[in-house]
């Protein structure tokens, strides 16, 4: 499973970056959210492309009021390659660990009702936002 889930996450940090290198200034010709496409609602991570390359170039007030996920697209960004060669240097599977960590916190159902809480308050900005 480790060694699984490092190439997985490996190969998800490469798209993401070739995605935000590929994208002008967040706008591409094709729609990839399943709600806009099927019931022309934005989701809750609709904006987020163009919010973390607003973040990228430090315009941090635009960027969050755009989706707020974007802090958290930062944070995969920056985090991941830290930890990534950390763990290639140690031999150890830090990328496990965070995982396992995301998913027994997730598990709380406290905060699983707190994360959901916020998606639906930025799904209902994105309604607003984009309508």
């Amino acid at each position: 499973m480790s060694n699984k889930l490092n190439i997985l996450s490996a190969i998800t940090y490469v798209a993401v970056c070739i995605w935000l290198l590929g994208v002008n200034e967040g706008q591409t010709p094709i729609t990839v959210c399943p709600s806009k496409l099927i019931y022309h609602i934005p989701c809750a991570g609709c904006g987020t492309t163009r919010a973390t390359l607003l973040l990228l170039k430090g315009q941090f007030f635009d960027a969050i009021s755009l989706n707020p996920n974007c802090i958290l697209a930062l944070m995969f960004i920056c985090l991941y390659p830290i930890i990534g060669v950390y763990s290639l240097l140690s031999k150890q599977s830090y990328i496990t660990d965070c995982y396992n960590f995301l998913s027994r916190a997730l598990e709380n159902k406290y905060v699983l009702v707190f994360v959901l809480i916020c998606e639906i308050m930025i799904w209902i900005h994105n309604i607003i936002y984009h309508i």
